[in-house]
């Protein structure tokens, strides 16, 4: 409920959970497919909570998240806000309003495009948080100070750390100009790198493009008979693809995005061939004009029936196509000039930040450094709490199925409900999983540090009981990637006794929560 229109949005009223049955041979070992085999019994399980929580009550998330960069130099801080979000977002504001205006226009193309819509504001809305985020909370300041600290306890008599040897002191000195100057070169390859990652991922031409592509090297390693095995698959998706693609709004942000391209990479990062083809053409508008006009990937229907009934037509046509070939060339060059010499930097920019994540744990022994999220099993904790926003409106910690109506849609595939969670919130018909104030919880925030990866990670109390599940952060919150700041940071629960309801109340499937332990 809510989809895309209320990812990382707060207040939430999403009830975002799965549940599954796990067989086991009978004795409880792991076991292929059987009728013998039976549900699992577990030598330990959750406790679940009904009692509810409490502003200011113990939270507590494990999982495994992603990645987090909490300990970059301010350096690195400073480029990702200042000069790779702004170009991410300058380019997904030039496509979303072109596809606003498209939308608000016609109403098939409303239909058509809200996902597309709800899926490019997505990142969009993550990258202005994340860097608005940074800002209000002066994090580059403050990691600056942090570094400038850093030093002058290295170089103070009176202030160096006992434990580090003077020559220890002296190659920690090093590691904070080192890491700066990798930045500073890479800087100019991660500008590049932004705006063809946009153009690629904003422009559907570009996007269908490199797919097919990616596909096209089957057939160039294994021929024909190879492509044949992938080509009922690559149909399926492509009818769907085109089912809702508008060659006109495409083409309108094309023109848009590639004048980005054209205008703001620096020369030499520019692809000559994408230079040829607009200067023979006359303008960036009229190569765009050309390039949709000459591909096949604008005309779906073609293409679908081509790959249908003559898969290795498709192949040869398709690699000698305009337009695959003219993304094919402007990636390639990006990939060997842009991407190699970015990524080159990065790997010499690993083994200097963890020389310096070992350099803080041993110039600041009094202080307690949480580890970055590297994909294991990570915990964090806080306070189920609520937030003052960078707007300076107060939002409280937890949301309640009135909610869910307020923002009902009939009808609409974001907002619309079954009747009966409308006529069991009508009728109050909450069961026992109501809170004090005779409301049904929905969703709950908490000052717990999250990131990618933390859907689905289990919320306990201080006792330990399962209370409920991670799914989301507010989007203010998404700067905790390399800058968390309780003040202002939330992940996003959905309350355990929400999920109670809609099985037990909604799904009619009591029985499923009387296996349950619930205290």
């Amino acid at each position: 409920f809510g989809a895309d229109t209320d990812n990382w949005e707060w207040p939430r009223h999403t009830g975002d959970f799965s549940l599954f049955r796990i067989y086991a041979a009978p004795d409880g070992s792991p076991a292929e497919y059987s009728a013998d085999n039976v549900p699992l019994s577990p030598k330990r399980h959750l406790e679940i909570s009904t009692a509810g929580v409490k502003p200011g009550d113990f939270s507590m998330i494990f999982g495994f998240p992603g990645r987090t960069d909490q300990y970059l130099p301010a350096s690195a801080m400073q480029q990702r806000v200042r000069v790779t979000n702004p170009i991410r977002i300058g380019m997904r504001d030039l496509s979303l309003a072109v596809i606003d205006s498209a939308m608000r226009a016609d109403k098939q193309v409303k239909i058509d495009y809200a996902s597309k819509q709800a899926r490019i504001a997505n990142a969009w809305k993550k990258w202005r948080g994340e860097s608005e985020g940074v800002e209000a909370t002066n994090g580059i300041p403050l990691r600056n100070g942090l570094e400038y600290d850093f030093a002058k306890r290295l170089q103070t008599p009176r202030l160096q750390v006992s434990e580090v040897s003077p020559e220890e002191r002296r190659r920690y000195l090093k590691l904070l100009p080192a890491l700066d100057s990798l930045y500073a070169a890479q800087e100019a390859f991660a500008k590049t790198r932004a705006y063809v990652g946009e153009l690629n991922y904003n422009v559907d031409f570009f996007r269908i493009a490199n797919i097919i592509a990616r596909r096209l090297k089957s057939y160039e390693a294994s021929g024909e008979t190879g492509f044949r095995e992938l080509a009922p698959r690559l149909a399926e998706y492509l009818e769907e693809f085109y089912a809702r693609y508008n060659a006109d709004i495409d083409r309108a942000v094309c023109k848009k995005l590639l004048a980005e391209y054209l205008e703001n990479v620096q020369p030499a990062h520019l692809s000559g061939f994408v230079q040829d083809q607009a200067r023979f053409a006359g303008s960036t508008s009229a190569l765009v004009d050309r390039l949709y006009a000459q591909s096949y990937l604008t005309r779906g229907d073609v293409l679908v029936k081509l790959l249908r009934e003559r898969p290795g037509d498709f192949a040869e046509y398709l690699s000698a196509d305009y337009g695959v070939q003219f993304v094919r060339q402007l990636n390639g060059h990006n990939e060997q000039v842009v991407l190699d010499n970015y990524n080159s930097l990065a790997e010499q920019q690993d083994p200097l930040q963890r020389a310096y994540m070992h350099a803080l744990m041993q110039v600041y022994p009094e202080r307690t450094f949480y580890p970055d999220a590297n994909s294991t099993m990570r915990v964090s904790y806080g306070k189920f709490e609520g937030f003052t926003g960078l707007d300076g409106d107060t939002y409280d910690y937890m949301t309640y199925l009135e909610g869910v109506v307020a923002k009902y849609q009939p009808g609409d595939y974001e907002f619309d409900v079954p009747r009966k969670l409308l006529e069991l919130e009508a009728a109050k018909d909450f069961g026992p999983y109501a809170a004090e104030n005779g409301k049904l919880p929905v969703c709950v925030l908490g000052s717990n540090h999250t990131t990618g990866g933390n859907s689905g990670s289990p919320a306990l109390d201080a006792d330990g009981r399962l209370v409920g599940l991670n799914f989301d952060r507010t989007w203010q919150s998404t700067m905790s990637d390399i800058n968390y700041d309780p003040s202002i940071c939330r992940n996003i629960m959905v309350d355990i006794r929400y999920v109670l309801f809609l099985i037990d109340k909604l799904g009619g499937a009591p029985h499923l929560v009387d296996e349950m332990t619930l205290v």
